[in-house]
């Protein structure tokens, strides 16, 4: 009989130590997380792995009365069961609701806490009335820029919110591109002047070596007269954009700002490339339109191939204007360029029907090949 009840003991322990091992591998999906042995009152699905947890926007920039999301990567192990919690320091400056979507409400920074579990993630905000919220539909009429608006912490504060965007969406990518290009003429709120170039820092033919009179071939924003540090030679300057600075084209004073191909060329250098300080093209000498695969841009429409960020050039066959697309919705067709004319004068993103652009342009710049990255791309910014 105690033989009997000896083996029946055994049997029993040894049950309950297959049921243990049964009920520690069942909740826990990576055999990471160890479960108390005595599991009176466990709920399981509390202990699980973060894996990985990383913000993707830890600097936000916003207009007042903009939007923003926080944007993140979050990995976890199968038995996750929390949800991220947001909350903002100072809520007056920008509020965040459950679903980390940030609003702003007046100029100054605040913390944005994102936290799940024991961890805490900081999204730092600044708002400010240095930029403007994007429009749906580009101002083509801003107020041209004038001389000296502008401090030097305020053309930093901007240079950093440019770096921003371009970062963002990809640089050194179409996206990057795209991105500075919007910057300049959707949330910079003024608009700058046609400016008649005396010279660029790339020299070809005949070209005369200046800097930054009516081009400006560095990244940033041109705003206050500590970057006139940056350039190498002048004519008439240095002085910033909006500026008075006599043009030898336009045989007068004019104020400072960009040309055609001077403006499509910082687009492309703050998105990350280095196409030089070139001109519009079509020449003998390479140009704008060398950067990409010319096409017809009857051709292009027709096969639906433009994108934002490709190169448009005009007028007729033989050139002579550069712009870039930077939307397209609804059969619209939106152009950053800089512009002389009475019907459009400086630098602005302007509004194209499919007929309208066929009657202004003659050539697609494809610059597929020439980005080669799309980054995050999107055909349009809202």
């Amino acid at each position: 009989m105690k033989r009997i009840l000896f083996f029946l003991v055994i049997f029993l322990l040894i049950s309950l130590l297959v049921f243990e091992t049964i009920f520690i591998f069942q909740n826990q999906s990576e055999s990471i997380i160890e479960i108390p042995t005595n599991h009176t009152n466990i709920e399981p699905e509390k202990y699980y792995n973060i894996e990985e947890f990383t913000i993707l926007n830890p600097n936000i920039y916003l207009a007042i009365n903009d939007t923003e999301r926080v944007r993140y990567i979050l990995k976890v192990d199968s038995n996750y069961d929390e949800k991220l919690t947001f909350h903002s320091t100072n809520p007056s400056v920008a509020s965040v609701d459950n679903y980390g979507n940030i609003t702003s409400n007046s100029s100054g920074t605040t913390n944005i806490e994102v936290k799940i579990k024991d961890e805490t993630k900081i999204v730092q905000v600044t708002v400010t009335d240095l930029i403007i919220k994007k429009p749906s539909t580009p101002n083509a009429s801003k107020t041209i820029l004038t001389c000296g608006l502008y401090t030097e912490e305020e053309n930093n504060l901007l240079d950093e919110i440019l770096k921003s965007r371009v970062n963002d969406a990809g640089e050194s990518t179409r996206a990057g591109v795209v991105a500075a290009a919007r910057f300049i003429t959707l949330e910079f709120p003024y608009r700058l002047s046609y400016f008649s170039e005396n010279g660029r820092v790339t020299t070809y033919g005949n070209t005369t070596y200046v800097d930054g009179e009516g081009r400006y071939y560095h990244k940033g924003l041109y705003l206050h007269k500590s970057r006139t540090s940056n350039i190498t030679k002048s004519m008439y300057g240095p002085n910033p954009w909006g500026c008075y600075i006599y043009s030898v084209p336009s045989e007068g004073k004019r104020k400072n700002g960009f040309d055609c191909s001077g403006f499509v060329a910082w687009i492309l250098l703050n998105g990350g490339f280095n196409p030089g300080d070139i001109g519009a093209g079509i020449s003998v000498v390479p140009d704008m339109t060398d950067l990409g695969s010319k096409k017809r841009l009857k051709t292009s429409l027709e096969n639906s191939e433009l994108k934002a960020g490709d190169l448009l050039s005009g007028i007729g066959s033989n050139g002579g204007h550069i712009a870039m697309i930077i939307g397209i919705k609804d059969g619209k067709y939106f152009v950053a360029e800089s512009l002389w004319g009475n019907y459009a004068y400086g630098v602005i993103a302007r509004t194209y029907s499919l007929e309208s652009l066929q009657n202004n342009f003659y050539w697609h710049i494809d610059m597929d090949e020439y980005y080669k990255n799309d980054g995050n791309y999107t055909e349009y910014w809202l």
